[in-house]
């Protein structure tokens, strides 16, 4: 593909050129990040709603999973410095909760029945998990990953008697390796309603504590210093109730940055707008569609971006995008850059276009052209200006940069977690078995964890300094 040069959005001539090669053609110019993937939601790249279809939980719950005698490389190369530092990966058998440490040992149940999904300390020490018959996530329990320790963290019951409902788990965030955020829904003909409340854990205390009440809370997203947490409330349709509120890690402090009109999802479900930290924790980041973008996505209207200062809070229009619905400005970790799709032409129009531009959206320049159904938003990778995307078949993962060509892996990689620019825990194709491996993107070298008999994936990894 050649450089991405300044466009005046119009309908391409032609489809840029890709280039699919080895990663190892991309390899010298990334640089590993040591923190590990921001994006630790389950959200879809595309649409930043939250829905939980409770079929799906009973699917991903109910996958069977076998273990390789082999569990060594393709050419029996380490993949990972395994002197400095360790990959541990969890997941979900059978109801039952694995744990698999690249240290020479074999992975180990540590919970038994019930499991939903986990999800790892950010130290990997410790795990938490949501458990509940039928896939449902009722309840919230901790564990050692050596399976000691385990206890029941939070309840249905114990919830429901403060907010008188029956509530499910819903968004669950570390905030260090002792201190989780989560907030609660409650289950509607399948599907989980976001009851937008907040709760604070502390599994070395094992004191929690309900912070905001229904309504008065939102999507979590905690600021990178720990110090702030910043609660999106979506508002409802055609209302201006639509808020960012950021509060101190125990909200005894509460401060409404910004109201906005609810947004439609084209659903009975919510729109929640993505928001980005700045580095040095002092601003967020959005962009804030019209209301019913998802019902004109015709590739013209502007869509807002927002910058909100913390501390005195300002509120500043940086400049506008025509964003697809489908593909809302996601700002790089360094805020110099953004992606966002763009729908070609009009809504009836079955191409996108992936856009580069600056922080304010100035100086918009084409990387990529896809269609409907198999493009997907860029997202990117750690504390990094590189950015994966899917474009034509599913699974088939593109890496890019700005002002470099988009690259590409042979394996066909699904559901993955990008540790850091080079290291990723990924499924392999679903087909009547599929393995779950790690893969090191300088070399093209990978590693089997686990090989898995039903086609739906559910883990969570993390790579720390060895202790």
């Amino acid at each position: 593909m050649p450089e991405p040069t300044a466009i005046s959005y119009k309908p391409p001539d032609t489809q840029p050129n890709r280039a699919v090669s080895p990663a190892a053609m991309i390899g010298s110019s990334l640089t590993a990040a040591s923190s590990s993937y921001s994006s630790r939601h389950p959200r879809p790249q595309c649409l930043s709603v939250i829905r939980y279809p409770l079929l799906l939980l009973l699917l991903i719950s109910g996958c069977t999973l076998g273990f390789p005698d082999d569990q060594t490389s393709q050419n029996n190369v380490p993949i990972v410095d395994v002197s400095t530092t360790l990959l541990t990966v969890t997941w979900v058998e059978n109801g039952d909760l694995w744990v698999w440490k690249q240290d020479g040992t074999r992975p180990q149940v540590i919970a038994s029945g019930g499991v939903v999904r986990p999800y790892l300390a950010p130290d990997a020490r410790h795990v938490v998990f949501t458990r509940g018959s039928e896939g449902r996530p009722l309840a919230l329990w901790s564990a050692s990953v050596d399976g000691s320790s385990a206890w029941e963290v939070a309840s249905v019951n114990r919830i429901g008697a403060v907010q008188a409902v029956q509530p499910a788990l819903l968004d669950i965030q570390w905030m260090d390796e002792n201190v989780l955020y989560f907030n609660t829904a409650r289950i509607s003909e399948n599907t989980l309603i976001p009851q937008n409340d907040l709760w604070r854990a502390n599994i070395q205390t094992r004191e929690i504590n309900r912070l905001l009440g229904p309504g008065d809370g939102g999507s979590i997203n905690i600021s990178p210093d720990n110090q702030w947490i910043a609660l999106v409330y979506p508002g409802n349709y055609g209302v201006q109730d639509g808020r960012i509120r950021v509060i101190d890690p125990l909200a005894q402090s509460r401060d409404d940055l910004f109201f906005f009109t609810g947004i439609s999802s084209g659903a009975s479900y919510p729109f929640f707008a993505p928001i980005t930290w700045s580095p040095d924790s002092s601003a967020l980041y959005l962009a804030v569609p019209d209301k019913d973008l998802i019902y004109g996505d015709d590739g013209n209207t502007p869509v807002t971006l927002w910058r909100l200062t913390v501390a005195n809070r300002d509120r500043e229009v940086l400049g506008a995008v025509p964003a697809s619905f489908f593909g809302l400005p996601r700002w790089s970790a360094d805020l110099t850059k953004m992606l966002y799709l763009r729908r070609l032409t009009s809504a009836a129009n079955n191409q996108f276009e992936l856009i580069i531009a600056s922080q304010d959206g100035s100086n918009p320049a084409r990387y990529d052209v896809g269609q409907v159904g198999s493009f997907g938003l860029a997202e990117w990778i750690a504390d990094s200006l590189t950015f994966t995307y899917v474009n034509g078949e599913s699974g088939q993962i593109w890496f890019g940069k700005p002002g470099s060509t988009a690259q590409s892996v042979t394996e066909r990689i699904f559901a993955p977690q990008f540790l850091n620019t080079v290291l990723v825990v990924y499924a392999t194709e679903p087909a009547q078995t599929f393995d779950l491996r790690y893969l090191n993107l300088q070399n093209t070298q990978w590693q089997r964890i686990a090989s898995i008999t039903h086609p739906i994936p559910v883990f969570d990894a993390r790579l720390t300094p060895r202790q």
